[in-house]
């Protein structure tokens, strides 16, 4: 049987469920963390973590698909107040150590990345190792800094350092990432000193490229983002972008699958960039990014291939079963 763990709304999630039920595979889908003790708890006890009732989980379930790296919690204690959101982050908190805890008795094949927060720092010296281009980057923490690195750059972007805010206060939410330009008049209105932040140099971009590796399997598409204003720093701003496959270097493809690999990658999106000159710059690299716009864009049928991966080791473990029982 298939575990699956995705986000409440995952539209790509819902299609590799359509194609496991059409290749007839079972399934056990979760979105909250009582789902998940509910799918392994076979009773009044609980889960006995030095009893061996957590054997449960590699006996229930043969393959995994992972899509999301939020722990959900669904409880009647997080009201929109401070106290509320309070406990709401000590409960996600307990509930991420719950999951790194019973992620070690999963099965050890299947589709994602268990949670983890990539470091982009990390990810950017390890992409210059494998002898991809990575943008300029510096951390700074004063307003002089940030002086300096205008006068050296001329235009600088910002963005974060970890995986994004996921912030709920009242009718106001960030959830997500974006790349943002630091101008001049914002510059003037920053205290002098602030907490440390990555700036990159702005690279001028032709288009950019979002890349979904999968096992060295590669799809990609090119993003026009430079047509729509709203687009050009970041296009996830955009609407209605054109977007077509694009074939990727052999040359380009050896580099992304050393970086994968030395990241400990099971799947993720790399976004890039190509300038008029007609270079290629890496930027970064989402382990839950979603891929459901390139499957489409590029027609893909990127779910229908994740599906099948994971009929393959069901069959292969239905098959080693018969084998051991007759």
């Amino acid at each position: 049987m298939v575990l699956i763990h995705s986000r409440f709304a995952d539209e790509t999630a819902n299609e590799v469920v359509c194609w496991l039920n059409s290749f007839r595979i079972p399934f056990k889908r979760i979105n909250f963390i009582h789902d998940f003790f509910n799918s392994i708890s076979a009773n009044e006890i609980g889960i006995d973590i030095l009893g061996n009732n957590e054997e449960i989980i590699s006996i229930l379930y043969t393959s995994f698909y992972l899509n999301g790296g939020t722990v959900k919690i669904d409880s009647p204690l997080t009201k929109h107040d401070k106290f509320g959101t309070g406990i709401n982050k000590f409960l996600i908190e307990e509930g991420k150590l719950l999951y790194t805890h019973l992620y070690d008795v999963f099965p050890n094949q299947g589709f994602g990345n268990f949670p983890i927060d990539i470091n982009k720092l990390t990810a950017l010296k390890t992409a210059k190792d494998c002898g991809l281009n990575v943008p300029p980057s510096a951390i700074v923490h004063s307003k002089k800094q940030l002086e300096y690195y205008f006068s050296k750059w001329g235009r600088i972007i910002t963005k974060s350092i970890g995986n994004g805010a996921e912030i709920e206060e009242g009718k106001y939410s960030i959830n997500g990432q974006r790349t943002e330009e630091i101008k001049g008049p914002e510059l003037k209105c920053m205290a002098n000193e602030f907490l440390p932040s990555l700036i990159q140099k702005l690279i001028l971009k032709s288009f950019e490229v979002r890349v979904f590796w999968f096992k060295d399997e590669m799809y990609s598409v090119a993003i026009f983002s430079q047509c729509d204003e709203a687009a050009k720093i970041d296009f996830r701003n955009g609407d209605k972008l054109r977007t077509v496959p694009y074939k990727l270097s052999a040359e380009l493809q050896n580099s992304l699958n050393t970086l994968m690999h030395k990241l400990n990658l099971n799947y993720g999106s790399i976004d890039l960039i190509v300038t008029p000159g007609d270079e290629t710059y890496f930027l970064e690299v989402n382990p839950f990014g979603q891929f459901g716009f390139l499957s489409k864009a590029g027609n893909f049928h990127i779910e229908k291939r994740i599906a099948e991966y994971l009929t393959k080791i069901e069959n292969s473990y239905a098959g080693t079963a018969n084998q051991t029982h007759s």
